[in-house]
Order: structure tokens, then C-alpha cells, then sequence
């Protein structure tokens, strides 16, 4: 507790002799973690009175600084009536405050290296847990004991009657309203979590009704239209009577209304203005429900403004909350910016971005892949992109200096497994010196049904690129998933072009295939085969259709310093 400081910032009811609430302003350490809770007179009357009580019946006695008297109002009236010096409403609602701060500050002063600044603690909000969680940032709401009544707990119930266990889970426990979730754990000294509410778009909260309160309020209601009609039968101004009643009926209700659920001038309950008073006076006290899409959570506070606080503080929660309300295509996850991580969708999306990354590469390549095709085309229509061929972007690195290493599965059999790695490996290292390629595992009995099955490319230890696709033939796709490509012109045309340094204005790029040779493919009629001749056509393009491909695969960005 060396590390906090508080401010006492503004009051509201200063001279009311139990309502009169206090905002107060906590920080921790070098703005690690700042929060702000609301306390009433008689909170800090409790505090004292507690460790007054505590220093007499203990041994070891604690010297506690005096109560300032002359915060509580009476005192002021009491100055008054005895001739001395009246003090403004302004003036004294300062003083009240600076005096509550140093009173407060002269207790942590006494109490920090003790036991007894366990309560506190409890009284300032300050938990161990809230303390450690600050570090990975975020917002902090209200703290403080609840008590779960329901069974929607996700702690496993033991099968059986277990008393004592019925008994621990119903213990209250210290509850921390989190920006995007409300944790709980047995005591604000642990770390342990107890339990986790998650926020999601099914989230809601609820006040329970009590029916014995909306049939008390009605008989009031009728009570109260008698009696005014009758008086208004006596009195001969009715209209000024009438008027003068119901000023001072909501009088009474808004004198009533001071320091508890809804009233609009104090900033920690909830808002008045979302919900009728009607309604309010018509919930429970210490009750109330939250909800999601996974189970329902019957929570009970202490007093009824306690409740309040807390249902107002998750309310602001999940108003700001990103995890709240509905989602593009119903999803529980919003869409968020700024992220080191995309998704790409087929292979036009992620061969393209793949070839951008390698371009870029100044140190290392890393490729780890189950089936690895040395004349894949990047980019598309071949025909044009020559360059981006898979063989020859890496040649290029390697010439500029930049380290390729590539692992390969390799193979039981052609006939097992039609990958040809061996070609893959020849074809890679005879390129540059620069290009290292390693086959694994070698094959016996012991891993015959196992293999290398990871698709991942890292460029510099920096961009990463892991999922579902191999650099390989037939992975090429678009969202149209086109299923023929029956242009006239194939492999040795595109390669003809790319030597004659690229397609003149009398080519028209639309005669040329984009799945030249080996990359036109269809596993359900027949496997890939002959992998050492790229050029070579499988099928007949007029009757054998391409066979789609939907793959998706990641790409992860991270940011050195």
C-alpha cells in the first residue's frame, strides 16, 4: 500500500448525515492502475468504528488516528447553535473532504504493514488479482463480495449431498469487473481465480421483480387516490391542493431516493433515466441475474447500493465492451484493426502474399512442407508472371545472399504417396548453393503411416505464414472456383513466352491456360503421377473437370523493436 495514492475529488449530500457520498480517486504505482470508487459518510463511520473496536478486544495494539469530527454535518449544525462562526455549504463540503483524505492517508501510514489493512483493502477496492491483471492492461470496474446462489457456476459439482461443499460454493467471494469479463476469487489476497464470467453477445443482466412489492405499491397507489379525492371533495381549491400533494409527495420520494438505486445525482448508481422509478421500486434489493450464451449466474449483494454499483459498473463494461451485441455473419468475434494476424482464403490470396513476403526477404527463408512443387506458379495468369515461379523467385533470394532452408516429407512410394521429393530436393539444391533441402523422416516400420504434414514459410523470423496449403500443384483456387481451363495454349507456350521476355501485344493473355500442365488436377479421377515432367497434361481438359480447392491458411506479422 506504499505505492497508492487517492485523491478525494468531489461529494454530493454533504450535509446529509448518512448519504453524504464521496468520490475518490486511487492510483497505484506510476498510473500502473487507476480506478475510482464512491463511499458514504457512514462507510467511513463502519471503517473506524471496526478498528476501534479491533484495538480494544487485541493485544497487540495499533495507535489509529482520530475520526475527524468536523466532517460529520451535525457538528457544523452544532457549531452554529452555539454561536460560532457558520461555515458555507461550499466550504464545508471541502474542508469535509480534505479531512476524510488525511484521515485516510494516516491510516494506510499506520495499517500497511499490517494484518489489519486486509479490511482496508476490502474498503478501497485493492486486490491482489486486480493488481496483477493490470499489467496486461485493460479497464478495471467495481470490486467487492458477492455471493453466488446458483448452480450456473463452472466449478463441477461432486455427485451427492456434500453439505460442507454446498456450503463453500455459496461462501461470498471477491468479484473484479474487467473490461471484457467479471472474475472471482475466494479472497482479494489470493490470485487464484475461482471462476470467470465471460462477456459475449448473448450477455444480459437482469433485476428480479417482487411481486409483494408491486402489491404493496398498489394498495399504497389506491390508498393514496382516496384519500386525495376526498380531501379534494372538502377542500373548495382543489386545483392548488391537488398540485400542492403531489409536490409533496415527490418530495418525500426524491428525499427517499438519496443514496440509493437510481438516484440521478450520484454517478455510481445506474441511470435513472434507462428504467421508470416504478419499475425500480419494484426489483429486488440484493438480487440480481447475468446471463450469456453459456449459463445464468444468480448473484446477491450485501446492501442495495452495493448491488447498484456493481450492475452499473457492468453495464458500462459491456456498453464498451467489443465482445457485446451482434457481429458481421453472427460471429462472436467483432472485427478489429491494427491486428499482427490475417486470414487467407484460397490460393490466389495467400500464394500472392506469399510471393510478396519472399521478395522482401534480406536474411532467411524457412519452408517446412508436406509436398513442395518447384515450377509452381505464385501469381497468376502464368503467362505474365513468369517471374514468380517458385523456382525461380528462390534462386533470385538465394543469389542476393539470402539463406533458403526447406524440410520435405519424404515419401514411403510413388505409389503410396505420389509427392516425389526426391525431384523436389535435386531440382531446389542444383539452383544455388545458398538452397539447403532435408527429407524426413527416413522411412521404416515404426513410422510407415506418419508423416511430415505442417505447412508453414517464415521470411526473416518475422512474417509467418502457417495453415492448410502446400507449395504445391492444384492448390492455386480462386472464390470462383472455376472447374475447366481448356485454353489452347499450355506449359511449353508460357515458357516460350517468359524466354522470349514476356507475351507482345498481339498474345492475348485469354489463349493461355492458368493451370498449365501438372497444376490441371482432379485426385478423384486419377492420382498426381510423373512428377518430373511438369508440362505434361494428366487429363483430358474437354472431358476430365479441375477439382477445387479450398484451403485456408494464416499469416502472422511480428513487430520487432
Amino acid at each position: 500500500m506504499n505505492y497508492l495514492r487517492l485523491r478525494i475529488t468531489d461529494s454530493i449530500y454533504p450535509l446529509h448525515n448518512t448519504h453524504a457520498l464521496f468520490r475518490i480517486e486511487l492510483q497505484y504505482g506510476d498510473g500502473l492502475m487507476k480506478w475510482v470508487i464512491y463511499r458514504e459518510m457512514r462507510d467511513f463511520v463502519n471503517l473506524h468504528a471496526h478498528y476501534r473496536f479491533a484495538s480494544i478486544v487485541q493485544t497487540n495494539q495499533v495507535t489509529l488516528p482520530s475520526f475527524p469530527k468536523t466532517s460529520l454535518p451535525y457538528f457544523n449544525v452544532l457549531r452554529r447553535e452555539k454561536g460560532g462562526k457558520e461555515v458555507a455549504k461550499a466550504e464545508f463540503a471541502r474542508l469535509q473532504r480534505q479531512n476524510l483524505e488525511d484521515y485516510l492517508l494516516k491510516l494506510i501510514r499506520c495499517l500497511m504493514f499490517r494484518p489489519e489493512a486486509n479490511r482496508l483493502c476490502r474498503f478501497l477496492e485493492i486486490s491482489a488479482l486486480a493488481l496483477e491483471m493490470a499489467t496486461q492492461g485493460g479497464s478495471s470496474g467495481k470490486q467487492g463480495y458477492l455471493r453466488i446462489m446458483s448452480s450456473g457456476s463452472s466449478r463441477k459439482k461432486l455427485n451427492g449431498v456434500h453439505p460442507f461443499a454446498f456450503k463453500a460454493r455459496h461462501e461470498p467471494k471477491w468479484f473484479i469487473v474487467r473490461d471484457s469479463y467479471i472474475v472471482a476469487v475466494d479472497e482479494p489476497s489470493e490470485v487464484e481465480i475461482w471462476d470467470a464470467f465471460l462477456i459475449d453477445q448473448d450477455f444480459t443482466l437482469q433485476r428480479p421483480k417482487r411481486l409483494y412489492r408491486q402489491g404493496i405499491d398498489k394498495v399504497r397507489e389506491t390508498f393514496d387516490r382516496d384519500q386525495r379525492h376526498g380531501d379534494l371533495d372538502e377542500e373548495s381549491d382543489t386545483a392548488s391542493n391537488g398540485e400542492r400533494m403531489l409536490d409533496e409527495k415527490a418530495e418525500k420520494r426524491a428525499a427517499k431516493q438519496k443514496g440509493r438505486a437510481g438516484d440521478p445525482a450520484d454517478p455510481s448508481t445506474t441511470d435513472i433515466a434507462q428504467s421508470s422509478p416504478t419499475e425500480m421500486a419494484h426489483t429486488s434489493n440484493h438480487t440480481f441475474y447475468i446471463r450469456n450464451s453459456q449459463r445464468k449466474l444468480k448473484l446477491v449483494a450485501k446492501t442495495e447500493r452495493q448491488m447498484d454499483q456493481f450492475i452499473a459498473s457492468i453495464e458500462r463494461m459491456a456498453a464498451k465492451s467489443i465482445w457485446a451485441g451482434s457481429n458481421r455473419f453472427e460471429s462472436f468475434a467483432p472485427i478489429r484493426l491494427n491486428v499482427a494476424c490475417q486470414w487467407l482464403v484460397d490460393g490466389r490470396d495467400y500464394y500472392w502474399n506469399l510471393s510478396r513476403a519472399v521478395a522482401m526477404a534480406k536474411r532467411t527463408i524457412y519452408i517446412h512442407d508436406w509436398w513442395l512443387s518447384p515450377e509452381l506458379y505464385l501469381r497468376r495468369p502464368p503467362v505474365t508472371n513468369g517471374k514468380w515461379r517458385l523456382d525461380r523467385l528462390l534462386k533470385r533470394k538465394a543469389e542476393e545472399g539470402v539463406k533458403i532452408c526447406v524440410i520435405l516429407y519424404k515419401e514411403v512410394g510413388q505409389a503410396f504417396t505420389p509427392v516425389d521429393s526426391s525431384y523436389a530436393k535435386n531440382r531446389l539444391t542444383d539452383l544455388h548453393p545458398n538452397i539447403s533441402v532435408q527429407r524426413s523422416p527416413d522411412s521404416d516400420a515404426r513410422n510407415l503411416l506418419w508423416s511430415h504434414h505442417e505447412k508453414i514459410c517464415v521470411v526473416d523470423e518475422t512474417i509467418a505464414f502457417m495453415g492448410g496449403f502446400d507449395l504445391c500443384y492444384g492448390r492455386w483456387d480462386t472464390p470462383g472456383h472455376s472447374l475447366v481451363d481448356d485454353q489452347p495454349k499450355g506449359y511449353d507456350d508460357i515458357e516460350k513466352v517468359f524466354e522470349e521476355g514476356g507475351p507482345s501485344d498481339e498474345q492475348a493473355e485469354e489463349d493461355y491456360q492458368i493451370w498449365p500442365g501438372k497444376d490441371y488436377s482432379n485426385q478423384r479421377a486419377s492420382d498426381f503421377h510423373n512428377l518430373n515432367r511438369p508440362g505434361e497434361d494428366m487429363y483430358d481438359r474437354t472431358k476430365v473437370p479441375r477439382q477445387p480447392w479450398f484451403v485456408q491458411q494464416t499469416l502472422l506479422t511480428a513487430f520487432q523493436s
